[in-house]
């Protein structure tokens, strides 16, 4: 499916009469990613860090990928946001960043873009999304993950975690019901939904119109306020 969005992007590119173009970072080492902007970014595990990004000679220009401490950031150059959500007369179209690093120990979102991460294996994860867009983790393994969404977006995650933490506010949804976990901490405020599975424990406090429902065999401790449902186990 990957390489059908890919090319649904790159046409929504020459749509808007920009020709696409290719253009290669050269980031330092780095175990983390934000990414500010309503860009796409496909970060896989590889050997040495690379980035390389593909959109309008004119979009790449106002691109940003550098490397701050251990952190990757993927952003728009400053005092520049107008000209990708459509204001000072700016039409820039779609950018796809591939981002590829040894370790991954954290991954934030924030604004309308798309995250995606082909595989993590840490002690600890920390996957973070503000705002409308999606994150997504297609395979981990970690002793300890917690997931953060607030607004309208939506995180899915796969994989294994000793201790799961769901925290979830507004309208947003978090799909982690293929991912095992032992433990689990959910936090949900607004109406958005979240799917888990816990085999110990599993602790929700729930405000609002938002419903969660844990699979498995978790012991359940529900704290309710709202016309919001909890479903445990099953």
């Amino acid at each position: 499916m990957r390489p059908l969005i890919l090319s649904v992007l790159l046409l929504a590119a020459w749509s808007t009469g920009a020709s696409a173009a290719t253009r290669s970072f050269a980031p330092a080492s780095f175990d983390r990613i934000e990414v500010t902007g309503p860009f796409t970014v496909d970060v896989r595990t590889g050997p040495a860090p690379s980035a390389h990004a593909i959109g309008s000679d004119k979009a790449l220009d106002r691109l940003v990928v550098e490397v701050r401490g251990r952190t990757l950031l993927v952003s728009a150059k400053r005092d520049d946001w107008g000209n990708w959500i459509g204001l000072n007369g700016g039409d820039l179209g779609k950018v796809v960043v591939h981002v590829t690093t040894p370790a991954l120990h954290a991954a934030a979102l924030t604004g309308s873009g798309d995250l995606t991460v082909d595989r993590v294996r840490a002690p600890r994860f920390n996957l973070s999304l503000t705002g409308s867009g999606d994150v997504a983790i297609g395979a981990l393994n970690s002793g300890r993950l917690d997931v953060s969404v607030t607004g309208s977006g939506n995180a899915r995650v796969a994989g294994r975690a000793q201790k799961l933490r769901l925290a979830l506010q507004g309208s947003g949804d978090i799909d982690a019901a293929k991912l095992a976990a032992a433990d689990a901490e959910v936090n949900v405020a607004g109406s958005g939904d979240a799917v888990l599975n816990a085999s110990r424990t599993a602790t929700v406090s729930l405000m609002g119109s938002g419903d969660v429902r844990i699979g498995g065999k978790a012991r359940c401790t529900v704290n309710k306020h709202g016309s919001g449902d909890v479903t445990c186990g099953g």
